[in-house]
């Protein structure tokens, strides 16, 4: 039996693990190094975000909120280089249209409040034309817009980056054809990735996103949290940026506990857990509907799909699909879509 995602409460690593599994986008990524077909259909569908909420739903009570958790994504690399601080990480320089940024923050103990010495940021980021290092061969060289920071004694870390630019999915293969049955746009708001890992912490893996970015409020892959949206400032007293952006991270020790959250999601310290910023809400699910069946393929829908409408949006996730449902699926898709606009 399948059940769906939110019932079954996926861990990251387990999702991770079925994901590579899916059988009708498999042969996609395969045929190519540099492309994750399953990976962004999950993303597309919003289950990579359901999982992230479900397997990172500590909230804690020190009068701190841990900083929000997101989506890792596809182009996470073991392989960045660590750097100085104060370094550049566009290590190719400055491209046509990127904008030199200075990040730089404090990661604190969110039960103490006091700062980590040693935590290891790690940042990735797309290049001004939208492509990671390794999707732009060409442009770029290895690991360029990609470097490791380790905290010094005060928890502090700075460094020089791009702002981030805002990007298409790809508009071929199984993950465009999801889009356009759903009547969805493909596009992902401006965003820098970042990982922050400590051994006596547990590590958070999240985005960041500036506040003018006109793809905020409908993140074709629903990452978007109110927390992780940062101002990029203009920056005056230093000649190598033009943008400032500060950043705290305050991670969580490990086995810290706090309430779990339902399908009414918690509020803690004025912070709504689950609510994407003026988008979607993947916690706040107003009326599951399971689908019932249509002809071979789907067995038994309901165990597959949970189709949740929401203030503004329809989310499809789907936990597994078998064989047969692939070898149909815009057949099958179309017929739910039928079935949901028709109840």
């Amino acid at each position: 039996m399948t059940l769906p995602a939110r019932q079954s409460s996926p861990l990251t690593s387990g999702w991770r693990v079925s994901s590579s599994s899916t059988p009708w986008a498999r042969f996609m990524s395969r045929a190519s190094k540099t492309r994750n077909e399953t990976h962004r259909i999950c993303d597309v569908l919003g289950l990579e975000s359901l999982v992230d909420e479900i397997a990172h739903k500590i909230v804690s009570e020190s009068g701190m909120d841990p900083t929000s958790s997101s989506i890792l994504g596809p182009f996470w690399s073991p392989n960045a280089p660590f750097r100085a601080h104060g370094d550049v990480i566009f290590q190719d320089g400055v491209p046509a249209g990127g904008r030199v940024t200075k990040m730089h923050g404090v990661i604190r103990d969110i039960t103490t409040g006091q700062p980590i010495p040693n935590a290891v940021f790690d940042i990735w980021q797309a290049s001004s034309n939208g492509k990671y290092d390794f999707q732009d061969p060409d442009n770029q060289s290895p690991n360029n817009l990609r470097g490791k920071f380790r905290a010094d004694a005060n928890g502090r870390y700075w460094f020089y980056c791009l702002h981030p630019t805002a990007y298409s999915l790809p508009r071929d293969g199984p993950s465009w054809q999801l889009l356009t049955m759903m009547d969805r746009h493909p596009m992902r708001p401006a965003h820098i990735h970042i990982m922050v890992t400590h051994q006596d912490f547990q590590g958070c893996t999240t985005q960041l996103y500036p506040s003018d970015d006109p793809w905020i409020k409908s993140d074709t892959v629903f990452a978007v949290k109110d927390d992780l949206v940062v101002e990029f400032k203009p920056l005056k007293d230093d000649p190598k940026a033009t943008l400032g952006a500060r950043v705290q991270c305050q991670p969580r020790a490990q086995g810290l506990q706090g309430p779990p959250l339902g399908d009414e999601g918690v509020t803690a310290r004025g912070v709504t857990m689950g609510k994407v910023k003026g988008c979607v809400s993947l916690l706040y699910i107003y009326r599951p509907m399971y689908i019932p069946y249509f002809g071979h393929g789907l067995d038994a829908v309901g165990k597959g799909f949970v189709i949740q409408r929401t203030s503004d949006h329809i989310i499809w996730t789907c936990m597994r699909i078998d064989e047969r449902a692939s070898t149909h699926l815009r057949c099958h898709m179309s017929r739910l879509c039928y079935a949901f606009l028709t109840l």
